[in-house]
């Protein structure tokens, strides 16, 4: 069967068979032919079933499979899952387009369930018929308005737009549709796959990637199968201007052994299916509502013109608490206009006009004036409400006024408001909202996974500045080793050079192959701003990247009299590289950290923060929660967290001594089987003056 006919018998077939349908609507198989109806079906309707003998206005009856005309388009199967592999040997007789198997009992629960599948598989195999299930919950297609299924969102008329959703769990499917449509979300359909016997979620996603209807495509899945159809399928829809979101159940060992005994599959491993999310521009969602909500408001408005968000609360707590929780996701707070400042400054008696906004520091009077000022500030930006409640009830409808006349109606404008209710006491004020188009979430963590979802691509404009950020509260690497030497961490032998002749004088001295490096004063991330030639094996390539890098310095506005040059033994790339530091924190004192080595340690999670007294348990702890193995099988096995211990009180001392902020360590070469380790690079801070 043809991908063609497969899109044409889910998305706008022109017949549709129900077999096995009651005609006894307080049945559960009963209810798939009103359902049907409501949602507004148009096409030819064949009902099969033998004791159906009465005639029924608008609808085929007809006794048995055999009785239906050729190429009906789509058919649903209620039946038993005994009877179901008879039925569909008689659909696929028919050549029916695709048959629907809602049934339970196959290999979701049995050997013998098993044995029905097969039996199904056989039954299709050879001839067009597709077969969507078996243990699915059907399908509906708005816009030609095809509802086959018991769930309760089948029964429900929903208006047409862009947001198509895939489950391969049939009892979220109705939620996720039911969420996306109260956030201000039109539907293009939502399908479940069951089983996935034949029809997969990967082919009703390569459907949807060129559906000119579907804008979002929100998917809610335990397993992919087919990765590389999948890249392929995802890659289509983003490159069609479609957005594909994702929630991944069963991520957790207790959560896998659920998904598959309701599902007969496997999950994999998720950290797996972030690295193929990130691949192929799909958004990972972790909760019903974050999916639902973000499908939502991408279906119904264009992405905001500004990066960053605007926070509003009636509260100082809430609106830092906002803050924070948009500020972990990385996204930073939008700055007030002036315009706005002028507008806050009477009217907010406590507290600075500054973003984020407590706009009951003004007091219910000025309640309505507070969130007008924000109009110009609030436009073509993300908005989000941290709603507590306030005193009186008079407050709440003031702040409700507000923040509807702030954000509310802007369907298809770039303006975009999310509204935090913690407790949802106030199902009025619950309700008024999301009458307004304004989503409505229960904790700030939510709002702001939101908020990021919605923000805009960066722009992809090159950097041409060509001068580097110079602090000069940042150490040199050769003062930041001199610093972390002198405290007992070793390095690799080095030398410093002005000029390409000393560079090449110090590397024979210390041996081939070395690392060349450009390392003026204030100046933290050398790679960056490619100050870093690594591998060089004789004079010749030592004489060559020592000149170039001199060039690049000049090029970066460093003065000649600072751009020195450090020449460094380079170690073999054998063992495990860490990152250690200390700083100090003025509320905490010291603080340290350990984690893996190299750049993208924050981005990952992978560090520990430590508070003294820093031990070797703590520290072993840590390790063992970064994967790094405490030394080697022989007597040096726990050597290395005394190590790191010892590190990191003699970097703490350092921060006295020499009066700094914070030194780092980074990377910090573990050797294998051993624990001793070595420094490869290091970041002294300089405290600020008092």
């Amino acid at each position: 069967m043809s991908a063609a006919r497969l899109a044409d018998a889910v998305l706008n077939p022109a017949s549709v068979a129900l077999v096995g349908v009651s005609r006894d609507a307080t049945r559960l198989s009963g209810l798939a032919l009103p359902y049907l109806r409501r949602a507004g079906f148009e096409g030819d309707v064949y009902l099969v079933n033998p004791s159906a003998d009465t005639a029924i206005p608008g609808v085929h009856v007809v006794p048995d499979v055999d009785a239906l005309p050729e190429a009906v388009d789509l058919a649903f199967a209620s039946v038993s899952a005994q009877r179901t592999p008879e039925v569909v040997r008689g659909l696929a007789r028919r050549d029916v387009g695709a048959v629907v198997v809602g049934a339970s009992g196959f290999s979701e629960l049995d050997a013998a369930g098993a044995q029905l599948e097969a039996e199904l598989l056989t039954a299709i195999s050879g001839g067009g018929t597709r077969l969507i299930g078996p243990n699915c919950n059907g399908l509906y297609s708005v816009q030609s308005g095809v509802a086959l299924g018991f769930n309760r969102a089948h029964g429900r008329r929903y208006r047409p737009g862009g947001v198509a959703i895939i489950s391969q769990s049939g009892a979220l499917i109705g939620a996720v549709a039911d969420l996306c449509t109260s956030s201000g979300a039109g539907l293009r359909g939502f399908f479940s796959t069951g089983n996935e016997l034949d029809v997969r979620l990967v082919d009703l996603l390569e459907i949807l990637a060129v559906d000119p209807e579907t804008t979002v495509i929100a998917l809610v899945l335990d397993r992919i199968g087919d990765a590389a159809r999948f890249r392929a399928a995802c890659a289509l829809a983003v490159r069609n201007g479609k957005r594909v979101l994702a929630l991944k159940f069963g991520n957790t060992a207790a959560g896998r052994k659920a998904s598959q005994s309701h599902s007969a599959r496997m999950a994999g491993d998720s950290a797996t299916y972030d690295a193929l999310f990130s691949a192929v521009g799909v958004t990972r969602c972790s909760s019903l509502s974050e999916l639902a909500i973000t499908a939502a408001l991408l279906e119904s408005r264009p992405a905001p013109l500004r990066a960053g968000a605007l926070v509003i609360s009636t509260s100082g707590a809430g609106a830092a608490i906002a803050a924070d929780a948009l500020e972990q996701r990385g996204v930073g707070l939008v700055a007030l206009d002036e315009g706005t400042k002028r507008a806050l400054a009477p009217t907010l008696r406590f507290v600075q006009p500054t973003n984020p906004v407590d706009v009951g520091a003004g007091g219910s009077a000025n309640a309505l004036e507070n969130f007008a000022a924000l109009h110009s500030t609030a436009d073509g930006t993300c908005t989000v409400f941290a709603y507590l409640p306030p005193p009186t009830p008079e407050f709440a409808e003031l702040y409700s006024r507000g923040f509807i006349d702030l954000v509310g109606g802007h369907r298809r404008t770039r303006t975009v408001g999310i509204a935090v209710m913690i407790d949802r006491t106030d199902p009025d004020l619950v309700g008024a909202w999301l009458a307004a188009g304004i989503p409505v979430v229960a904790s700030v963590d939510e709002a702001a996974a939101i908020v990021a979802h919605l923000q805009p691509a960066p722009a992809e404009v090159a950097d041409t500045s060509e001068s580097a950020d110079v602090d000069p509260d940042v150490r040199s690497e050769v003062e930041s080793a001199r610093i972390a030497g002198a405290a007992g961490i070793p390095f690799p032998a080095s030398a410093i050079a002005s000029n390409s002749a000393e560079a090449v004088a110090a590397a024979e001295r210390i041996g081939y192959p070395v690392v060349v490096k450009g390392v003026p004063d204030g100046v933290a991330h050398k790679s960056a701003l490619g100050l870093v030639e690594l591998g060089l094996d004789d004079s010749a390539a030592v004489e060559s990247a020592a000149d170039a890098l001199l060039v690049r310095m000049a090029d970066l506005g460093i003065a000649a009299d600072a751009a020195r040059l450090l020449i460094a033994e380079q170690l073999p790339e054998v063992g495990t590289d860490l990152l250690i530091s200390v700083k100090r924190d003025p509320e905490f004192g010291s603080v340290g950290l350990v984690g893996l080595g190299g750049t993208n340690a924050e981005a990952l999670g992978a560090y520990s923060v430590l508070l003294p007294p820093f031990a070797p348990d703590e520290i072993g702890d840590a390790l063992a929660g970064l994967g790094v193995a405490a030394g080697g099988p022989s007597a040096e096995r726990g050597r290395l967290p005394g190590v790191l211990t010892d590190a990191l009180h003699a970097l703490d001392a350092a921060l006295q001594t020499e009066r700094l902020a914070s030194i780092e360590i980074n990377p910090l070469r573990v050797a294998p089987g051993t624990g001793a380790v070595v420094a490869l690079d290091a970041l002294a801070i300089a405290a600020p003056e008092r």
